[in-house]
């Protein structure tokens, strides 16, 4: 009010001047008019300074504080001068004036606020609560305030005052959503600091006022406390979100894979109901089909893949990671279902083409079969290329090979992949068959009598050293009574 005053009395003033007559009547301001028209012109100074690229001179500080002593029920002019104080790294000084200035202009909610934002930069706490005091009793449904209240007693560690000044702003304003955001995020990072005791009042928090989430929290719950092994509570939190409106379907998995550990048939049960209320859940279907294997339903285990199979020709290809096919085929091709499990990697190939682990799956697959060798050497020499030092991806490249019956490329790749792996049984054998179709025999029976010692029961090995005239129950006779001798030096 007084700026436009002020104005139209200059401007006044200024026409009057043009005329000569002395006796005519001359404008006279007041005191407090002159004083704000000085603190206008400090002020201004103080802009100046400022605009010349000196924002923390000491000369602004003066013209900013001359102005404030002139006009001390200005918000504009005290911002100024705790800036340029705060600038200067004057901080005590800064807070000092402006709680002066909130204690004679106590109604002016935005210098509460920042009494309480400074206080807070300066890490004293205590101080910026009593300021967010002040600011929310003169806006008492300004949800801000509460939010920074919660962070600040969060922050001390005293969650308790954070859920109460929670609860105060979710009832007295209309920006719940905001509130609990912050109550979420608190909880977040709680989990992440590892601090699950004090996580778990957040998300109990959470349920009690935010319902349209309570499966989300439900389940976090249960994995805080997987995590704090207290599987009892853990299975109640999972079971109560999987309960929920739209759960998510590892409330059904963990839930079940806990009740497998003493109950293999409610874990089935659990990841059966799932299943009804989420059929388009590929991989709660997954879950039974192996809690189908455990218990040895084994029809029920064969049978799902084709529940599996008309799930995933339902969902986005690119929700599902390349494990999730790999499990899948595999868990086919144990079932007997090799065309199954072909179908799914190439599936899989078709939206991850460069998966290695895929490529080199699929090639061995074919190598096994004798089927599709040309691409299987394609495949198999991709996987090897981008992992040169996998023992597992060279046995493939040799396997591919011998089948083909290229047998001298198949011993050298089959070679390398034990040295880089010894000890593993399918690349010993691999070994032993490689140099018997060359020929040798004798390192044929080596190589499948060092497989046999290792895996004595294995009847393939027993078969084959049997052909070949070698008296299997002698040999691991040998293995037994050396390995015992074995034991006993190590006594």
């Amino acid at each position: 009010m007084r700026a436009w005053i002020l104005c139209l009395v200059l401007i006044l003033a200024g026409c009057r001047s043009i005329h000569t007559d002395k006796s005519m009547w001359k404008p006279e301001l007041n005191v407090r008019e002159v004083d704000f028209s000085k603190a206008l012109a400090h002020y201004g100074q103080g802009l100046i300074i400022e605009g010349e690229g000196q924002k923390s001179s000491s000369g602004a500080l003066t013209q900013f504080k001359l102005a404030a002593e002139l006009d001390t029920s200005s918000y504009r002019v005290q911002s100024r001068v705790t800036l340029e104080t705060l600038l200067q790294g004057n901080t005590d000084i800064a807070i000092s004036g402006l709680k002066k200035f909130c204690n004679e202009n106590n109604e002016l909610l935005v210098a509460w606020v920042d009494l309480a934002r400074a206080n807070r930069v300066a890490g004293k706490p205590n101080d910026a609560l009593e300021a967010y005091r002040h600011a929310v009793a003169l806006s008492p449904t300004n949800a801000a305030i509460y939010a920074s209240m919660a962070g600040i007693a969060f922050g001390q560690g005293d969650d308790k005052a954070a859920f109460r000044f929670l609860k105060e702003g979710i009832r007295l304003t209309d920006n719940k959503k905001g509130l609990l955001s912050i109550c979420h995020n608190q909880g977040r990072e709680f989990v992440v600091s590892d601090e699950l005791d004090r996580a778990i009042p957040c998300f109990e928090f959470l349920i009690k006022n935010s319902p349209a989430n309570t499966h989300q929290y439900y389940y976090l719950l249960g994995e805080i406390y997987r995590r704090l092994k207290d599987n009892k509570k853990a299975m109640r939190n999972y079971l109560l979100a999987s309960k929920q409106k739209d759960p998510l379907p590892d409330s059904f998995i963990r839930l079940a894979i806990l009740q497998s550990k003493k109950d293999a048939k409610k874990s089935i049960q659990t990841l059966e109901r799932g299943r009804d209320q989420l059929p388009n859940a590929p991989l709660i279907l997954l879950a039974l089909s192996y809690a189908y294997r455990d218990a040895g339903r084994t029809d029920d285990f064969v049978n799902i893949y084709d529940e599996i199979v008309n799930v995933v020709s339902k969902v986005k290809s690119e929700e599902l990671s390349p494990e999730f096919f790999l499990t899948y085929a595999t868990a086919c091709a144990e079932a007997g279902r090799n065309d199954a499990a072909q179908r799914i990697l190439k599936k899989c190939l078709e939206v991850y083409p460069d998966s290695i682990d895929v490529l080199n799956h699929l090639a061995y697959m074919w190598a096994e079969q004798g089927v599709e060798l040309d691409k299987a050497l394609v495949y198999a020499k991709q996987a090897t290329k981008a992992a040169p030092d996998n023992g597992a991806y060279a046995d493939t490249l040799g396997w591919v090979y011998y089948k083909r019956g290229e047998y001298t490329s198949a011993l050298k790749e089959v070679s390398r992949a034990n040295r880089l792996m010894k000890g593993r049984l399918e690349i010993i054998e691999h070994l032993g068959d490689i140099y018997f179709v060359l020929g040798d025999t004798s390192s044929a029976v080596l190589q499948w009598s060092k497989a046999l010692r290792r895996f004595p029961d294995n009847s393939r090995l027993i078969l084959k050293l049997t052909e070949q005239d070698v008296d299997v129950d002698k040999l691991l006779e040998e293995n037994r009574k050396n390995r015992e001798v074995i034991r006993n030096r190590n006594k």
